[in-house]
């Protein structure tokens, strides 16, 4: 079975299909499509990444605690995963100062943090999605610089 993820809807609410952080593996398992790699153990079970072409999920005592991806430039749901990337479709145009621009179009409440000198934190209010920028040594002195490199929704909010 596939599934539709659409990653406006989930940075505005935080909705991975029906996915939920906190859910179980065993429940995951039987509610949604088997991962197509998962980390390096020999069992599903075992194995504390699951991931779904390069979307990845973590879990932490057989519980999901993270929805997880730092493949901007080529994300990929893998055969069970069916993305509308929206912005995410143009990666050359993932800048600090765009995104703002769009979430501010789509009256999205967020928080900036700067976390030092290459990282840039964008937390969306409403759904908890965080979104990290980072920045090449070279472009320290152009704020521009700060481009898309992860986006997550964690346990730990």
């Amino acid at each position: 079975m596939k599934y539709n993820i659409d990653i406006l809807e989930f940075f505005q609410t935080g909705k991975f299909d029906f996915l939920q952080i906190g859910k179980s593996k065993e429940w995951i398992l039987n509610n949604f499509s088997p991962p197509d790699d998962w980390s390096n153990v020999k069992t599903l079970k075992q194995a504390t990444i699951w991931r779904y072409g390069n979307i990845e999920l973590h879990f932490d005592n057989q519980e999901l605690v993270l929805i997880f991806s730092d493949y901007i430039e080529d994300l990929d749901g893998g055969k069970s995963i069916v993305l509308n990337k929206w912005i995410l479709d143009r990666p050359k145009s993932l800048t600090l100062s765009n995104i703002i621009k769009e979430f501010n179009n789509h009256n999205m409440d967020f928080t900036v943090i700067h976390n030092n000198l290459n990282y840039v934190e964008l937390k969306i209010l409403k759904s908890k999605v965080n979104l990290t920028f980072c920045i090449d040594e070279d472009e320290r002195i152009n704020a521009n610089g700060f481009s898309l490199c992860a986006f997550s929704l964690s346990s730990k909010r």
